[in-house]
């Protein structure tokens, strides 16, 4: 695994060139992946040699995106009725997406019934929510201005073509894709009437086995076994856990700026950080915030007090311990990615995709 540490840190010095020498190094603080054993093993994983090669206070971080979608992706795998629905889906996609002739058929159904087809989306992929979403959203398309429990649109037109591709289809793949599309379909016989209380229960169990998760896989964020972690200290910085009585917000948050002082000092001194200066600092913050940001969102805050003067500079130093860094360029990156690494292309050569590049 220490080839995967070698290759991590080739990427950022090939990205950041600026950063000669491997400096980055001096400067990370965390260290985000998915959760492979290969990125986030304790013993040999790309985040066990960063820590010993750059120190220990690195904090190890589990990809906040990956996680929901694991979370998510839990009601599928636990909840019958779901996985139901995923795979017939999954079935419909495939149906028409590997057969022009279906997909042809279909269009011509939907005109003589007066239902404008849209072409059917796939449910898998790495943003699993989103793909779903996406394809539950075509799946169940209306007409404008109709409402789905009266006028069933495209979803009904599709499985009839897929019954019609049952008895009819000379091909072996496509007739056993149909008929196990028509089984499927009759579990979920009734699931579109909102008031039927079978659905109730289902959607009430789902709810619940999301829950469950969402709090199972990030849980431990905050809490490992009693001890106080680093992300859960970063809390104070959050003006939404703030008291609202000025006595309590006078000592609120001074021990967890102690401990990230204690945690992060190699870095803050590297950084040229005045270190005696960080908790005064830390209470006219938080009284300034109080009285004037108190309408500003935890990013626009951080975000003013980072770049505005006089802020910028009177804060320094407790403005050292301001993170607010999102995924969200990261998942930009992945969905550019998508763009040209996508399902029907035919050739992925280095040059190829190379040349496609922006």
């Amino acid at each position: 695994m220490r080839g995967n540490l070698d290759a991590t840190k080739a990427t950022f010095c090939a990205v950041c060139p600026e950063e000669d020498g491997g400096s980055w190094m001096k400067k990370c603080i965390s260290f985000g992946a998915d959760g492979a054993s290969v990125n986030m093993g304790h013993r040999g994983g790309v985040i066990a040699h960063l820590q010993i090669e750059a120190g220990g206070h690195i904090i190890p971080i589990h990809c906040m995106p990956h996680r929901l979608e694991l979370a998510i992706l839990a009601i599928q795998k636990k909840e019958p009725k779901v996985s139901v629905l995923y795979d017939l889906l999954n079935l419909i996609w495939k149906t028409y997406h590997f057969s022009e002739k279906s997909k042809r058929e279909l269009y011509v159904l939907g005109q003589e019934l007066g239902v404008d087809i849209c072409t059917s989306s796939s449910v898998k992929g790495t943003c699993w929510i989103s793909h779903v979403h996406r394809a539950l959203k075509v799946f169940l398309r209306h007409a404008q201005d109709k409402y789905l429990a009266t006028d069933e649109g495209q979803y009904s037109v599709v499985l009839q073509h897929m019954e019609h591709l049952a008895i009819v289809s000379t091909t072996a793949e496509v007739q056993g894709r149909a008929k196990k599309g028509i089984t499927l379909k009759e579990n979920l016989k009734g699931f579109t009437d909102l008031t039927n209380p079978q659905l109730k229960q289902h959607m009430e169990a789902a709810i619940n086995i999301s829950v469950d998760d969402l709090k199972a896989r990030f849980g431990d964020l905050l809490k490992d076994e009693g001890v106080q972690t680093p992300v859960e200290s970063f809390r104070v910085l959050n003006p939404d856990t703030w008291p609202e009585d000025q006595a309590s917000l006078l000592t609120f948050g001074d021990d967890g700026v102690a401990y990230l002082m204690r945690h992060f000092k190699e870095p803050l001194k590297r950084s040229g950080c005045n270190m005696a200066a960080i908790q005064d600092e830390w209470q006219g913050l938080k009284i300034l915030v109080s009285h004037n940001f108190k309408d500003k969102s935890y990013s626009g805050l951080w975000e003013t007090m980072l770049t505005k003067d006089p802020y910028r500079h009177d804060y320094k130093n407790i403005l050292e311990l301001v993170q607010p860094i999102s995924a969200a360029q990261c998942e930009r990156g992945f969905c550019a990615q998508h763009r040209i690494k996508n399902s029907t292309r035919s050739c992925l050569g280095v040059s190829t995709t190379d040349e496609d590049q922006p």
